[in-house]
């Protein structure tokens, strides 16, 4: 691997605060967007080399997440990012989203077209429809939203998710912060994620190239291979690509081909934003 290539930690100023990103590489920009469980490197790392002999790579930990505070919804966590991208002198880049990254990443595209080249969702999709009101008003209830909050944990940061989500079982296979992350008895990334779906609301499709790129083993609720053919049926001009022998985080599982069907995608569309 070449210096060039190499990922480097940075911290940055965006917004008046301070930020970390994970930035190396030449060429076109590709902002990378982790999922709800946190960490920038637990979800790229064994693919933002190899990206990097291709992209400008930028892998930033989403506030709240590892540091900092949350943000609160979709529409800020994307306007976050397109601050990021100022704070890196960056006018347009391919955004890539890996599960809840994957709505942000919608958002980017849907919001700030002009600043998103193209949209990569990875085993994700678009930030859910609005809840209705009287859920709105039930979530107030200081118990009610303690049932709800738990309820969202043990879907979605019990060791059953990590069964559903990931082909191999050993723990060499697994990003290793998940395990005690999934041993909390109250996750910080579980009450962020569960705050924002409840803040959400009706995003147009993004206007640009839009990829679904998608570990074809994910068994996970809402992000199987059956939910990415009904997305993709929904989506008019998207293309679907399955990565094999991969689930929720195919380029942790599966790098190589990962980045060969990503940089196919980017190399033949045309980029929405100059």
């Amino acid at each position: 691997m070449s210096e060039a290539h190499r990922i480097e930690r940075r911290q940055v100023e965006v917004n008046g605060r301070p930020a970390t990103v994970y930035v190396g590489g030449d060429g076109p920009p590709l902002l990378l967007i982790h999922g709800g469980w946190g960490s920038a490197p637990g979800h790229w790392s064994r693919a933002w080399e190899q990206l990097a002999e291709h992209y400008r790579v930028v892998a930033p930990e989403l506030p709240g997440f590892v540091e900092g505070e949350a943000l609160g919804s979709y529409e800020a966590y994307g306007q976050w990012s397109v601050a990021l991208l100022d704070a890196l002198d960056i006018q347009a880049a391919w955004c890539v989203g890996n599960s809840f990254g994957g709505s942000v990443a919608w958002v980017v595209g849907s919001e700030h077209p002009e600043r998103c080249l193209g949209v990569i969702i990875v085993n994700g999709l678009p930030p859910p429809a609005p809840p209705p009101a009287w859920m709105i008003r039930l979530g107030r209830w200081r118990p009610a939203r303690a049932l709800m909050l738990g309820l969202y944990r043990r879907v979605a940061f019990t060791q059953g998710m990590l069964d559903r989500a990931f082909v191999a079982k050993g723990a060499a296979d697994v990003p290793a912060f998940l395990a005690p992350l999934f041993r909390e008895r109250m996750p910080r990334p579980a009450e962020i994620v569960f705050e924002v779906m409840g803040s959400s609301r009706e995003f147009a499709a993004p206007r640009g190239p839009v990829l679904l790129l998608w570990g074809q083993q994910d068994r996970g609720p809402g992000s199987s291979e059956a939910s990415a053919r009904k997305f993709h049926a929904r989506l008019p001009g998207s293309q679907l690509v399955f990565v094999p022998r991969a689930g929720h985080l195919p380029q942790w599982e599966n790098p190589a081909r990962f980045v060969q069907e990503l940089v196919a995608f980017t190399q033949a569309a045309v980029p929405h934003a100059a």
